[in-house]
């Protein structure tokens, strides 16, 4: 992070991002949406629907999985950083990951929707959304997870 960065254009431009990332995967869905809704998109065999049905829980259970203990493993180290910008940085590199993740796992389940039309992997969907949801950066999620101390939190 520049040395010039504020903590409040840090976190803006953090916010950003999200919401960037989370339009992209609504705009997605809504678009699968109505080209299933309009029948523009024909579904596949039997088969091929089964192994959708089975794979984007699976993954997306998977995805979960990893982001929560690649955040848990690698977020140790980035509490015992030198100074707040290498923090903030390691922070950011941190949650583009898990962002990476969860967003894989909902974009392949609005695919596998799109491809077999099958109801029950909407759910999948809004479930793999909720989830990135929770991702949303605050302040007070930073201060947090990175365990600052008063003269860091003062920085900010």
């Amino acid at each position: 992070m520049p040395a010039q960065e504020t903590t409040p254009a840090y976190l803006k431009a953090f916010t950003i991002l999200f919401f960037a990332l989370l339009l992209g995967q609504l705009l997605f869905a809504l678009i699968a949406f109505v080209l299933v809704f309009t029948g523009s998109f024909s579904g596949t065999d039997k088969e091929t629907e089964k192994v959708f049905v089975y794979m984007v829980p699976l993954l997306q259970i998977s995805l979960f999985i990893a982001a929560h203990t690649i955040f848990k493993k690698r977020i140790e180290p980035t509490k015992a950083g030198n100074n707040l910008p290498e923090k903030l940085a390691a922070y950011r590199a941190l949650y583009i990951l898990r962002f990476a993740l969860i967003e894989g796992a909902t974009l392949f389940a609005i695919i596998a929707y799109l491809v077999t039309g099958v109801a029950l992997i909407g759910v999948f969907i809004a479930i793999g959304i909720l989830s990135f949801l929770t991702l949303k950066p605050s302040k007070e999620k930073l201060v947090k997870e990175l365990e600052l101390g008063t003269d860091e939190m003062e920085q900010i």
